[in-house]
């Protein structure tokens, strides 16, 4: 009988299992290898000039006839329009909007004493790519008194806008360098860990933005493309802070006819966050800190103009000619502060992307050096020692600053001075008889 041999078979078997366990090592290998990955994030940014300015011209009038106002809105857009096509700017980049007109007989809380009874804004709307014409005719809008016209400028909901639309031109090249900087970043990455960087295995574009490079120059912004989607806010209650309002009211007619009343309100008001915006991205911005707005303490609230206010007011009526008329003298009287403001740095000086840091006021001379100014030649304009004595002087003479030497300065704690404000009324009044009704005629005369 017969052993038939199976070392072929067996070899064959063996190099099946050591292929096998070779492949089952690589498997392993590439399988604890192939997530191995890195995430970062490129930031690109570029600083360029607006390309188109949005400038609206606003003319204001007032009166109380409607037709005059007309003929006054209507000459003064064609001074305007004139003013602006003779200086450069064409007619399809002027746009005159519909008057805006305020009723002051017809607001509620509106006091009409010497005022005219309608209120007219109009609007002249310049939009062009001509950027430094618009520069240059903003600051010669004051020509048009000769003619008249008063411009009215700086007003909060009618800024001149300067915008910047050739994103698609710069967008490629910001995201090819955002793009090298995001591997810069993942090279370093690898080569500290010993490890070779692969091609990009997931790649998300992220957010451009266009912003004001500061607030002194609008013209100029800053181009950036973020690595994320935006920004988030957390925004939790708090305990600190209260609100509190006290008033006192004296009343009294020690004669016939003489009313007098004198009253005093105090307010206080202490919050974290003054709420200076409607928008919640646009809060941090309005808020005057220290550490920056995400380590913001209590301060005054903003809308507390003046914590003390006083009022008084004594009036007394004579009547005669079988009381068909009347003589009213009113005197009213209001004290106050004129206002609350900060005091803050022109700068971002902590570093939390806002310049609303508030000041520092030095304990003493040795806080704060200054540095002689020189002009081109070379010559000193302003000595170290003049900017310390007119800073000094300036910080002692204010109440507010001089008691916060070696501190810092609060939100809206610093006021205008106090305001005395007298308003003289003399009131005739006639009851005229007209069918079988009675009806009163007044005259009014007020001196402020």
């Amino acid at each position: 009988m017969k052993i038939k041999s199976f070392r072929i078979e067996s070899v064959v078997v063996a190099l099946g299992f050591v292929l096998l366990g070779v492949f089952i090592y690589l498997g392993l290998d590439s399988l604890a290898t192939r997530d191995r990955i890195v995430s970062v994030r490129g930031l690109a940014e570029r600083e360029v000039k607006a390309n188109k300015v949005i400038w609206p011209v606003v003319y204001k009038t007032t009166g109380n006839d409607l037709n005059a106002i007309y003929a006054d809105i209507n000459n003064a857009n064609k001074v305007i329009a004139a003013f602006l096509k003779g200086n450069g700017i064409e007619e399809k980049e002027i746009s005159a909007g519909a008057p805006r007109i305020i009723d002051l007989q017809a607001e509620r809380y509106a006091d009409n004493l010497n005022r005219a009874r309608y209120n007219v804004t109009c609007i002249t709307t310049v939009t062009t790519d001509k950027i430094e014409l618009a520069n240059q005719l903003m600051l010669r809008m004051g020509e048009l008194l000769k003619q008249g016209i008063a411009i009215s400028a700086n007003d909060y909901d009618q800024q001149v806008q300067y915008e910047f639309t050739k994103l698609n031109e710069i967008k490629p090249a910001m995201i090819e360098e955002a793009t090298k900087n995001a591997r810069a970043a993942a090279e370093k990455f690898a080569e500290d860990s010993g490890s070779k960087l692969g091609k990009i295995k997931d790649a998300q574009q992220g957010q451009f933005s266009i912003e004001d490079r500061d607030q002194y120059t609008p013209g100029i912004k800053n181009v950036r493309i973020h690595p994320d989607n935006g920004y988030a806010y957390v925004m939790t209650n708090t305990n600190k802070g209260y609100s509190a309002n006290v008033m006192a009211q004296l009343k009294m007619s020690p004669v016939r006819n003489l009313d007098l009343m004198a009253a005093y309100t105090f307010t206080a008001s202490k919050a974290c966050n003054p709420m200076g915006s409607n928008q919640i991205e646009n809060t941090p911005n309005n808020l005057a800190t220290v550490n920056g707005y995400n380590y913001a303490e209590t301060g005054n609230a903003r809308y507390i103009f003046s914590p003390h206010r006083v009022i008084a007011s004594a009036s007394y009526r004579v009547s005669y000619a079988r009381r068909q008329m009347s003589t009213l003298v009113s005197l009213f009287y209001e004290g106050r502060k004129n206002g609350s403001y900060s005091y803050v740095y022109s700068t971002d000086m902590n570093n939390d992307g806002i310049n609303q840091d508030l000041l520092y006021i030095p304990s003493s001379k040795d806080e704060l050096l200054f540095q002689d100014i020189k002009d081109k030649q070379g010559n000193v304009t302003f000595s170290a020692a003049e900017q310390s004595e007119a800073f000094w002087a300036f910080v002692n003479q204010d109440p507010y600053l001089s008691s916060r030497k070696g501190r810092y300065a609060e939100q809206y704690a610093a006021y205008n001075p106090w305001f005395n404000r007298f308003d003289l009324r003399l009131t005739q009044e006639f009851k005229v008889k007209v069918g079988g009704s009675v009806n009163r005629l007044q005259l009014n005369l007020d001196i402020l």
